[in-house]
């Protein structure tokens, strides 16, 4: 595996966690435990869901939009779980898609921008 690897692990982790806590923000949620649970439920899922995207790339034969929609779903059940669990939010899944489609449609915008440089 490439040692690029664990740099764009890094940035990919870094901007999920600074653009779903703008989100969270943009919507009303002020609560300092929330915020760090949203931070550390990305902690979990972000690593994996980008690892999981990479393999795939190198070993699945079928469209990778349809993997990565499935990676993305992953993601927010299990963030949605955690909210539901672990913070008082109302919609906690809502809440969840919510912040993962701003984030995910920003990551995208982000590779488009660096890729036109």
């Amino acid at each position: 595996m490439s040692t690029a690897i664990l740099p764009s692990l890094f940035i990919s982790l870094a901007l999920t966690i600074i653009l779903e806590t703008v989100f969270l923000l943009i919507i009303g949620v002020r609560e300092k435990g929330a915020l760090m649970l949203a931070a550390l439920a990305n902690i979990v899922t972000n690593p994996a869901v980008v690892l999981l995207y990479w393999i795939g790339e190198l070993y699945l034969s079928f469209p990778l939009s349809l993997y990565k929609a499935l990676l993305e779903a992953c993601a927010i059940a299990t963030e949605g779980y955690i909210y539901s669990t672990y913070t008082k939010l109302r919609r906690p899944y809502l809440l969840s898609l919510g912040a993962n489609m701003f984030s995910f449609w920003c990551g995208e915008a982000i590779q488009i921008f660096w890729r036109a440089l």
